[in-house]
């Protein structure tokens, strides 16, 4: 499922896994450090983000100099 709210997702789950109780529930889009708990606790097999990959830049400066 991508970008479900979790209340939303949680329903959505719950009736997935009624009729097919093996089946494997990824959640993605808008998770977040704040909210991943809130999206594992609606049951989700796992969780699929990217998030702590769009920190921002690095001040980084470099000098060159003769040798």
């Amino acid at each position: 499922f991508d970008k479900v709210p979790p209340a939303q997702l949680a329903d959505m789950v719950a009736a997935l896994r009624a009729a097919a109780p093996a089946v494997r529930v990824i959640a993605a889009g808008g998770i977040n450090a704040t909210n991943a708990a809130e999206y594992a606790a609606t049951g989700v097999s796992g969780l699929a983000t990217s998030w702590m990959y769009g920190g921002a830049p690095a001040d980084i400066a470099v000098t060159i100099e003769p040798s």
